[in-house]
């Protein structure tokens, strides 16, 4: 175990100011962040105000120790308590007796979207296995038409160390070592966990403030190629389709596997229930929704997608996953090289499976609209 010396700092949402290792005082008793802080390598940008580059700074740390492991889209995550625990501290009228808060869903709606960029947010209690005369937090209550969240608990035993800054236009890059942090015979010891490169964009509050709207996370061994960033980020938008057969062209892959894609895409969101049918198996989806989904990230015709009647339903104008979503298999993914010609990337990766102990190098192909994060995959064969 890796003993180094600790520095926590208190960060809240705004900042008065931060010097190089500071502690942050929190207006209105903010959480506890832990980290190590030191000057970013590149400023902001410079319209923004004085005292905004501690201020990100201290958002893009705060949120890397509440989500310290990698994620493709903020639609991974779990984000109730946290983005509720940010509320209550921005504005600590909301709290009510006994450590109760009380949040308006409304308000927790538009503070999903600012956050995470994710709309029409709708919050979804909790539904671990508890009992059933159990008292659980957050949860709604419709007398009061509010959610109320119990802020006591103890905080993330996480330290983020801010490595380093990459500015693109409104797109932030902020890198972190992220630690576990123990305490053993009354020492603080801590272990590196990884090095995440947080992916965020500058936006802006109702009241005119910066903000840092999450997008996502990879882990980062290598903080000098701005492709190498990107490549982690577009093998995990593959998702369930890195299992797939070899495809030359996306027209390949049959409607079954796109339809099994998106079905794990959207599992792990709140609104899954949206896509179930009583007294029927599988997931269901919008044929728009689902189409725009699927042209959005595969160069591939809407025809191509209703070429198979039992996926493309077309009388309910819906799209069906062929089977139940089982676990996937876990695999470990290591970027080999990568080739850039223009707008198209050529990326090679090794694929290694726990369970079979089974190796496998992939070539995956993708076209990048310039000038935006928007891409699609071309293709996708054994290396």
């Amino acid at each position: 175990m890796k003993r180094i010396v600790l520095v926590l700092a208190v960060v809240c949402l705004v900042l008065a100011g931060c010097g190089r290792g500071e502690a942050v005082p929190s207006s209105g008793g903010g959480p506890v962040a832990s980290g190590a802080f030191s000057e970013p390598s590149q400023p902001p940008s410079p319209d923004l105000a004085e005292g905004a580059e501690e201020e990100l700074l201290a958002i893009a740390t705060d949120f890397a120790v509440y989500y310290p492991k990698p994620f493709s889209s903020t639609k991974e995550l779990h984000f109730d308590r946290f983005v509720m625990l940010n509320i209550y501290y921005d504005d600590p009228a909301l709290k009510g007796e006994d450590g109760i808060v009380w949040i308006d869903p409304k308000k927790l709606a538009e503070e999903v979207e600012l956050r995470f960029g994710i709309s029409g947010y709708v919050f979804d209690p909790p539904v671990d296995d508890y009992p059933k005369n159990a008292i659980v937090y957050p949860r709604y209550v419709e007398e009061k038409g509010a959610i109320a969240f119990y802020t006591e608990g103890e905080l993330p035993s996480i330290l983020a160390e801010f490595i380093d800054l990459r500015q693109e236009g409104l797109d932030f890059f902020y890198t972190f070592d992220i630690y576990n942090n123990f305490i053993t015979d009354g020492h603080e010891e801590a272990t590196l966990e990884r090095r995440l490169c947080y992916h965020f964009r500058l936006v802006e509050r109702a009241d005119g403030r910066p903000w840092l709207q999450a997008v996502s996370a990879v882990e980062n061994d290598d903080t000098g190629g701005d492709l190498s960033i990107d490549c982690e980020r577009y093998i995990g938008e593959l998702g369930f389709l890195l299992n797939s057969a070899d495809w030359e062209t996306a027209e390949v892959v049959s409607p079954a596997m796109y339809a099994m894609w998106y079905g794990y895409r959207v599992n792990d969101l709140p609104s899954r229930d949206h896509y179930l049918i009583d007294g029927r198996d599988g997931m269901f989806f919008p044929a728009e929704e689902f189409e725009q989904a699927i042209l959005d990230r595969f160069a591939v015709s809407v025809e191509h997608l209703r070429s198979d009647p039992v996926i493309y339903l077309e009388k309910e104008q819906l799209y069906q996953t062929p089977m139940a979503l089982m676990p996937l298999a876990e695999s470990q993914i290591q970027v080999l090289d990568t080739e850039q010609d223009g707008t198209v990337i050529r990326i090679g990766f090794s694929q290694y499976f726990v369970d079979s102990k089974n190796m496998v190098e992939k070539e995956l192909t993708l076209e990048v609209e310039e000038g935006t994060e928007e891409f699609r995959f071309l293709g996708y064969v054994d290396r």
